[in-house]
């Protein structure tokens, strides 16, 4: 039985972190190319909240894709 939650929840997990990532690198680019403040560590605010945010994200999506993986594979059989 774990075997079979490991079979989707790795393949997700991946997914999910590599979503999450692209959403971050977009959410930097978009951070730091607009209007700078003059506040000092704001950049430094900013990654600790994207930090907390995928510490949040990530595994609440990968069982979101582990449901979609296992409704998508009975679909299939």
């Amino acid at each position: 039985m774990i075997s079979l939650v490991l079979q989707f929840y790795i393949p997700a997990f991946l997914v999910t972190l590599l979503l999450a990532l692209v959403v971050a690198v977009l959410a930097t680019v978009i951070f730091f190319s607009g209007k700078r403040s003059n506040e000092p560590g704001r950049g430094a605010q900013f990654f600790h909240e994207l930090f907390i945010l995928n510490l949040l994200i990530i595994p609440v999506l990968s069982f979101a894709f582990v449901a979609i993986f296992v409704i998508v594979k009975s679909i299939s059989v």
